[in-house]
């Protein structure tokens, strides 16, 4: 599911979203209209979102297929635990 539509479900604004992450307006505006693969320095910012954001894990919102990907988001996401 896009960021987007997990910040919609949870009847979200782009605003509270980013409150509740702790991030500006302006990054999850420049994430859910992203048309790019998202880089891998992304990941913990993505982390953020998702957990304190909207309460969910990240693997919801972006599916990593790649091993090297996956491994690099595992140590993203043991560092914002």
């Amino acid at each position: 599911m896009t960021l987007k539509t997990a910040r919609k479900l949870k009847g979200l604004t782009q605003k509270e979203l980013a409150d509740r992450a702790g991030l500006d307006e302006a990054t999850i505006s420049r994430l859910e209209t992203a048309r790019q693969p998202y880089r891998t320095s992304y990941y913990e910012t993505i982390v953020r979102i998702a957990r304190a954001g909207l309460g969910i894990e990240p693997e919801e919102l972006f599916p990593i297929t790649f091993e090297a990907e996956r491994e690099t988001a595992a140590a993203a996401t043991a560092a914002v635990r």
